[in-house]
């Protein structure tokens, strides 16, 4: 667990055995967690340990995922990921863009 620490959010599938991941959550089970599908998204809350997740319902093995997608959804906004600006303005211009539509409807 401690070298795949590093790799749960990164794009390296990397699943462990389905009877390990029954309880150690593998970096391909929290990516799960990650996943644009909603239906992956609510599963694989834990980090380390599957235990609570086994628990509560929500543990998800790597072998029951085919793909994972990351991401975000499309919002109809322009982000530059590369660019720190856009970052960190993203959520001010998204809200200025809103307030401006709404006020054009009234």
């Amino acid at each position: 667990t401690f070298f795949g620490a590093n790799l749960r959010h990164s794009h390296c599938w990397l699943p462990y055995p389905a009877w390990l991941e029954a309880y150690l959550i593998s970096p391909a089970q929290h990516q799960q967690h990650h996943d644009m599908a909603s239906m992956n998204q609510n599963c694989n809350y834990g980090s380390i340990f599957a235990i609570w997740d086994r628990w509560s319902g929500t543990l998800r093995t790597s072998h029951q995922s085919t793909s994972v997608t990351f991401g975000v959804e499309n919002d109809g906004y322009h982000v530059n990921p590369r660019a720190l600006s856009s970052l960190l303005l993203h959520p001010f211009t998204r809200y200025q863009n809103q307030v401006h539509r709404s006020s054009h409807k009234e």
